[in-house]
């Protein structure tokens, strides 16, 4: 494992000693699977392959066991994990990839590759237990030598690691409900070595830093689940954001010793049920009670026996919230939870530090705050980003603190009559989550509408894309307050929306698709110079809902 990886700058010291970096069993099955398409397409025999990591680290690696015909190939890259202690390290893992007339590439587990056999983790029940990021690394590097070799078929790859029959049986994975194997890991692509004692120094060096650069206040997440969380979702200032690990109470001791003012927790719910508990080391082998203390919360909050015995029962804490769900007693269970670790992180520091927590979940989204987060959340945001402005409104990227006053508008029955129903919490939560998505993907979405004269966020109208039947199309919406129907403010939003969408967004047709029954924004979408186009049925909420297309083009817009 002497060969010029590309890896040879890349390491850490620790007690006067370099500890190399290495590569994941993800970099290895995207690389063996990129030298196996390069193969069946061009034909011929490769001895290295190049990958670039999502860290940003290119990697040359060696492949072995190359096994080609005219209708399939098949080749290794041998696991490399540095200096840190891992079981896998020497291992092979392969790809085998051959044509399919589907276009597309698909990927699946062989020998060694563990399948789920439980609800609740990263990949559905059945899957080849390949986590997301490795997924996206095999698909990006099979497509991109695809489009290089001119080739626009399918490619089906499976990846196998023939030892990892026997690793698995060393791991956790049994009893997660991976059976048979291991699990393609890594969200980096890079193996960083690290010990406790090493990782530990390594978060006060980098507090400390932060410290002398005149921060008081932190944003910190334990790992990449909360980083990716932040950016995605939250409208904050990052710069003085750092991670810490399993190791919540020790952080919380260094920011007391150096005089830190405050910490925003943003953390899974997987890493933080533990801290509902008083754990302030969350590694599994320190502590793993998530699902006694999931039923403990369960119980407060007067959720069925038959609820509680099944949480304790679940591997993951997505499938007992899962659970929760089923039960209507998730946003009840998680008050509790929030209550618990609101209490434990201000026992740890006595009280000498702010704390606060978003808590989220990969499925379900933010599941809760608890009660310092707004507070913490003002000393990070960003300025909110106004879109456009009329005589008496603007409207701006809508940001988690306006969860409140949108509440006022999701859970009001009247002004969601049109949905059949009051939002919950969560269901709250998942539509402001989905508008700060699609603003990261798109550039627009459903805008905080402000009322100038006081600056209260009123309603929310922009533009989303939207299914008519098979088709995406670009939707002006709009939703207010009830104590604001009536004065005009919907039309003078929905009119600049249409603006802004034929003249910075460029679109050739602008629509509004409205319930039959909802009157009002029928004569919206009129009073905005749409006409009617057509009408589809919608089923949400388990009924069939009549819809009416609206419309109006650009070159109406140009020819009135």
């Amino acid at each position: 494992m002497d060969q010029d990886n590309g890896l040879q700058d890349y390491y850490i010291i620790k007690n006067n000693k370099k500890l190399r970096y290495g590569y994941t069993t993800g970099s290895c099955a995207a690389a063996a699977a990129k030298a196996a398409v390069m193969m069946l397409l061009m034909k011929k025999d490769v001895g290295t392959v190049d990958l670039m990591t999502p860290k940003g680290i290119l990697l040359h690696l060696n492949l072995e066991e190359i096994k080609r015909s005219e209708s399939q190939v098949s080749c290794a890259v041998r696991k490399d994990g540095g200096d840190d202690p891992d079981a896998t390290t020497g291992t092979l893992v392969y790809a085998k990839v051959w044509k399919t007339l589907e276009a597309g590439v698909t990927i699946d587990g062989g020998k060694g590759v563990g399948r789920v056999t439980k609800k609740g983790l990263e990949q559905p029940v059945g899957a080849a237990a390949i986590n997301r990021v490795p997924r996206q690394m095999i698909r990006e590097a099979v497509t991109d030598i695809c489009e290089e070799q001119d080739y626009h078929g399918g490619i089906a790859v499976e990846i196998s690691i023939p030892e990892g029959v026997e690793i698995a049986k060393k791991t956790f994975n049994p009893r997660l409900g991976i059976e048979g194997g291991i699990s393609v890991l890594g969200t980096s692509g890079i193996v960083v070595p690290m010990s406790e004692a090493a990782l530990i120094a390594s978060i006060r060096l980098e507090m400390e830093m932060k410290k002398a650069n005149g921060a008081e206040y932190l944003v910190i997440t334990p790992g990449n689940y909360g980083e990716a969380f932040s950016k995605d979702h939250l409208n904050i200032d990052l710069t003085n954001s750092m991670k810490c690990s399993n190791y919540v109470g020790d952080t919380i001791d260094m920011a007391v010793e150096l005089g830190m003012k405050g910490i925003l927790f943003i953390a899974h719910i997987g890493k933080f049920i533990k801290v509902a508990g008083g754990i302030m080391n969350t590694h599994s082998r320190c502590a793993d009670s998530r699902a006694e203390i999931m039923a403990a919360n369960a119980v407060r909050a007067g959720a069925p026996i038959e609820a509680v015995h099944k949480i304790l029962q679940t591997i993951t804490t997505e499938e007992a919230l899962g659970i929760l769900k089923d039960y209507g007693c998730m946003e009840a269970v998680m008050e509790h939870v929030l209550e618990k670790i609101d209490y434990y992180l201000d026992h740890r520091s006595y009280g000498s530090l702010k704390t606060g927590v978003i808590l989220f979940s990969n499925e379900y989204g933010t599941l809760g705050v608890t009660s310092g987060v707004k507070e913490l959340m003002s000393r990070f945001m960003r300025s909110h980003k106004r879109i456009l402005e009329t005589d008496r409104l603007y409207l701006r990227e809508m940001v988690q603190e306006d969860f409140p006053d949108l509440c006022k508008m999701l859970k009001d029955e009247e002004v969601m009559r049109a949905y059949e129903h009051a939002f919950a919490d969560r269901e709250a939560h998942e539509w402001l989550d989905r508008q700060i998505m699609r603003y990261q993907q798109y550039g627009f979405g459903l805008w905080a509408v402000i009322l100038k004269d006081s600056d209260e966020m009123i309603g929310q109208c922009g533009i989303t894309m939207q299914d008519i039947e098979g088709v995406e199309v670009p939707e002006v919406g709009y939703l207010f307050q009830k104590a604001y129907w009536h004065q005009g403010y919907a039309s003078e939003a929905a009119a600049a929306c249409k603006k802004y969408a034929f003249e910075v967004l460029e679109v050739p047709e602008l629509y509004s698709i409205i319930r039959d029954t909802n009157i009002p924004s029928q004569k919206v979408a009129l009073r905005n110079g749409m006409t009617q186009k057509g009408q589809f049925v919608k089923h949400y909420y388990g009924i069939d809902m009549p819809h009416y297309i609206y419309s109006i083009t650009r070159d109406q817009i140009h020819n009135s």
